[in-house]
């Protein structure tokens, strides 16, 4: 019963938990590294930058309700994880 609580805990809030975070921040870090590169290119081409810094407002707006969807992931699932961790721990 102990074994079964636990690996659902885990299967049903660590795992899933540990994989959004790791896709988020990949994303987050990529966007960054593409922003830092148009501002490093915004004085050769004016009208292609215009148009990427336009680009990577909207994915910053993505990248925000995806912290977004991570904070309400975390906010729902939490009190069930520490149910059962508390149950878990006796």
């Amino acid at each position: 019963n102990r074994s079964y609580t636990m690996m659902l805990c885990c299967f049903v809030f660590f795992i899933p938990l540990g994989t959004i975070l790791y896709c988020y921040l990949r994303m987050f870090l990529s966007i960054r590294k593409t922003s830092r590169e148009v501002e490093r290119l915004g004085t050769q081409v004016r009208k292609t930058t215009l148009i990427q810094q336009k680009s990577i407002r909207s994915e910053w707006k993505l990248a925000k309700i995806a912290f977004v969807v991570i904070v309400v992931y975390v906010l729902s699932w939490s009190p069930y994880a520490c149910v059962t961790l508390i149950s878990w721990a006796g």
